[in-house]
């Protein structure tokens, strides 16, 4: 494994840990083109999280990929994570579809 191999690898997994830490269990994990998708469960609630630790400019696309995947996995409540900056217009979306934006 290269090293942009181990950096895409770490980034999920400290990704995932805020939502272990939150006391959130680990349900279902899927690889996407540009990240991978996790679902969480607690207290009855599902949580999606999006990674996209290669995304260095996170734009409305994205945004409407995890807004799919938690319709698609019926999550109640989503995060996109990524390492950098998001868009104007993809902040604004997030905003009106209850999405998380996280920068780690």
């Amino acid at each position: 494994m290269n090293h942009s191999n181990n950096s895409h690898q770490e980034f999920i997994e400290k990704a995932q840990r805020i939502s272990v830490e939150e006391a959130f269990e680990k349900v279902h994990s899927e690889k996407t083109s540009n990240g991978e998708i996790t679902l969480f469960a607690r207290n009855g609630t599902l949580h999606l999280v999006y990674c996209l630790p290669d995304e260095t400019y996170v734009t409305t696309i994205e945004i409407q990929a995890c807004w799919e995947a938690q319709c698609r996995l019926a999550a109640d409540t989503s995060s996109v994570v990524a390492p950098r900056r998001f868009s104007e217009a993809a902040i604004d979306k997030a905003w009106k579809l209850g999405i998380e934006l996280l920068v780690v």
